[in-house]
């Protein structure tokens, strides 16, 4: 499995999300949608003699919700986000990283933002999303 795999599955772990489904790179236009996209960025911080690397993967959550004036729609909207990125602080205190299976171990996972709109739709959803960095070990196998 892929890492961006392994992270998706991870998330799923999450309470809220256990009985979601998580496309990758492809946000769904139906309400209730969630996506882990990968982002572009350097991704070898650090090499070592044995040909194994520290690398970074960037990733944005996302979630398609209803979008308006309703305080409780925006209270929920906000607890999602806000939960998960609790969830996920709790994780990494505890050392409870993805695993990423072979050859990969997870050093650092990082919420870089929290879940905002970023884009709102003419249907009255809106695309939440917050961003996250993974810090891991890729090592060789020979």
């Amino acid at each position: 499995m892929t890492v961006i795999q392994h992270m998706a599955a991870y998330l799923q772990r999450f309470p809220r999300l256990v009985e979601e489904r998580i496309d990758l790179d492809c946000l769904a236009t139906e309400e209730g949608s969630f996506c882990l996209y990968n982002e572009a960025a350097e991704t070898v911080i650090r090499r070592y003699l044995d040909g194994s690397s520290v690398r970074r993967k960037l990733f944005t959550f996302a979630g398609r919700r209803f979008y308006g004036t309703d305080l409780a729609v925006q209270a929920e909207n906000a607890a999602i986000f806000e939960d998960l990125e609790n969830w996920l602080l709790r994780q990494e205190q505890f050392s409870v990283l993805p695993d990423l299976g072979d050859n990969r171990r997870a050093r650092e996972l990082t919420v870089f933002s929290s879940g905002a709109p970023v884009y709102v739709d003419e249907d009255g959803t809106a695309q939440y999303q917050m961003q996250l960095q993974l810090i891991y070990l890729q090592e060789v196998t020979l």
